[in-house]
């Protein structure tokens, strides 16, 4: 009786799938996604929240970190800074508030909670009906956006932008 080759072959494919399965169990995981983090530069230009005679004050500010936009955009302000975390409800993430006087700014650097998809700024002036009060900005996951808040005298806005990238590394062309 003559051999067949196929009996001959079984064990060395039974290797070589043992070996890639070996192999495959050595791979390292994929690395964790990059942390979220915002540079939020809060600046009350000099003239802010003027009085009755035209004299800057302190004003106060909130930043808020939002899963959306929809409680925060349609809440009147008293409600909002009155019960923030009632109106925006499951929204909210993350709040922290500041007292700036004229001339003062404030740098934070945070990494983001989970979900958060926005931050939003309320600045409390003295004549809450002739100012624009509230202002927000997305937030890019997985990386360092830059967040620039300017308290104006009765004007509050927000601009955001990618953090360059570290010193030493180049960025990849798009």
């Amino acid at each position: 009786m003559m051999d067949s080759p196929r009996p001959r072959l079984f064990p060395y494919l039974c290797a070589l799938l043992l070996c890639a399965l070996a192999a495959s169990a050595c791979k390292s995981p994929p690395p964790p996604p990059a942390p979220t983090i915002v540079r939020l530069s809060v600046t009350a230009l000099g003239g802010v929240n003027p009085d009755r005679s035209g004299r800057p004050s302190p004003v106060v500010v909130r930043v808020y970190e939002l899963k959306t936009t929809a409680a925060f955009d349609s809440a009147d302000f008293f409600t909002l800074y009155g019960r923030d975390q009632a109106t925006l409800g499951g929204d909210l993430n993350a709040k922290n508030e500041y007292v700036l006087r004229p001339g003062d700014s404030r740098s934070v650097e945070q990494t983001v909670q989970p979900g958060t998809k926005f931050v939003a700024v309320v600045a409390a002036y003295r004549d809450i009906e002739r100012s624009r009060w509230r202002a927000s900005a997305p937030v890019p996951p997985n990386q360092t956006t830059l967040m620039n808040v300017r308290i104006d005298a009765a004007d509050v806005s927000i601009a955001a932008q990618p953090a360059p990238p570290p010193s030493g590394k180049k960025q990849a062309a798009k």
